[in-house]
């Protein structure tokens, strides 16, 4: 069995890897298979944050539908909803 929250050296699981590159069919997967929604990478970033940050917008429609917590702080104490204001600009 594969341990779906595994993190490799950045701190990133499948769930953060699968968020960057915008695959929503495979987010929607781990999540089914109990990944962390709210896990925090090395620089204490969600999947969501990171979904924002690369304009994945399946990908963030898929977090949200699992429950993202929007309110989780990163290192720099920003949230997945400044990474959306700053990301309007």
């Amino acid at each position: 069995q594969v341990d779906v929250n595994q993190k490799d050296i950045e701190g990133h699981t499948p769930l953060t890897r699968s968020a960057v590159q915008g695959y929503a069919d495979i987010t929607s997967k781990l999540l089914k298979n109990n990944a962390d929604v709210n896990y925090q990478n090395n620089e204490g970033k969600t999947a969501l944050m990171l979904a924002i940050e690369n304009g994945r917008s399946d990908v963030i429609d898929v977090l949200l539908g699992a429950g993202s917590n929007v309110d989780v702080q990163d290192k720099k104490q920003y949230t997945a909803l400044l990474y959306a204001l700053l990301m309007n600009d």
